[in-house]
């Protein structure tokens, strides 16, 4: 009987070691199942993660220049909503027939956040190392641009792949030199009361009945500052113009308005950041209330872009004019339902 009670208890015992064992499978089966479900819904997430500031990475270069020391000196404006890392730049050059004569890759660690500026870019204020194959190039401080008579189109491409693209011409004639006049994002205000009062600045975000009247009564007004990137200073005359431009999406009627600069420096100097104002008087609609039929049944906002364009004085030549223009803030108008 001894044995027979020893032979249930080991059988009893290895049963249960079974069922351990068993329960330790199942339970690893069960952990490995959503270890690997997690993985999956995480690579998922940074997929989609990935994708999304792939999206919301948008670069502009506001302005691009061969200097007369035969560099370029370009701005780049982060226009999205996550920061950019420039990792290449190309730079083709083309004659005036148009015809490809070179091509020049460089390898550049740049980065822009949201909503910022990276101005003189093509300048000593970053490094440039070209890429040649076969060759272990230096890096330099300059990205050349030789010869004056060629076009050079730039191209910027980021860690994520998204491109900027610029289109440099040869300079017009009299060798006169666009100057380069960027927004600073972000500083577009609006008055519909009095230019001279502050706190009548507003962001630019407005009803368009406002919108309406206040032109209408020649009450409206428009500032922003701006960089002078170029490498001489600027005489600014009263001929700089701000143009606000949008497509009527329910009609698809072209509407603009705009004016003449109201006040900022006369004379604005390399890297300097002014404010300027314009007085708004003129505007393409006919009557009151024309601005309603802009909207579709169901929108109340409409965005409008618009150019700031500077005319100038040189002040080494008698009537010698040069202008540059740069794209500013638009305006939202908006409607209540």
């Amino acid at each position: 009987m001894c044995i027979i009670r020893n032979r249930k208890a080991v059988s009893g015992s290895i049963s249960a070691m079974f069922v351990v064992l068993i329960f330790l499978v199942a339970a690893s089966s069960v952990f490995s199942y959503h270890l690997a479900e997690d993985r999956y819904n995480q690579l998922v997430n940074e997929r989609g993660q990935s994708d999304w500031e792939r999206y919301n990475e948008r670069l502009l270069i506001s302005s691009a220049m061969r200097l007369l020391t035969g560099a370029l000196n370009a701005s780049i404006q982060n226009v999205g909503a996550v920061a950019a890392h420039l990792v290449t730049l190309y730079v083709s050059a083309y004659d005036a027939g148009n015809s490809p004569q070179w091509q020049q890759q460089y390898s550049i660690d740049i980065w822009i956040g949201a909503g910022t500026v990276k101005y003189n870019f093509g300048q000593n204020s970053f490094t440039y190392t070209p890429i040649t194959p076969g060759y272990i190039n230096q890096p330099v401080s300059a990205v050349a641009l030789n010869d004056a008579s060629f076009t050079y189109v730039i191209k910027l491409v980021t860690e994520r792949g998204n491109i900027a693209t610029y289109i440099v011409p040869p300079p017009g004639q009299g060798g006169t030199q666009l100057p380069g006049v960027p927004i600073v994002p972000g500083t577009m205000r609006i008055n519909l009361v009095n230019p001279n009062v502050e706190t009548y600045w507003i962001r630019p975000y407005v009803d368009y009945s406002a919108l309406d009247a206040q032109l209408a009564a020649n009450n409206f007004w428009v500032r922003a500052k701006f960089v002078n990137t170029g490498n001489e200073p600027i005489t600014i005359e009263k001929g700089s113009i701000l143009f606000q431009i949008c497509t009527a999406p329910a009609n698809n009627k072209v509407l603009g308005f705009g004016g003449h600069i109201y006040s900022g420096p006369t004379t604005w100097n390399p890297g300097q950041e002014v404010t300027i104002v314009f007085k708004c008087n003129d505007y393409t609609w006919k009557n009151l209330g024309e601005l309603q039929a802009m909207f579709d049944p169901g929108q109340n906002e409409v965005v409008w872009t618009g150019t700031a364009g500077f005319t100038s004085q040189r002040p080494t030549g008698y009537q010698v004019f040069y202008s540059g223009a740069a794209v500013v803030d638009g305006l939202l108008v908006y409607r209540t339902p």
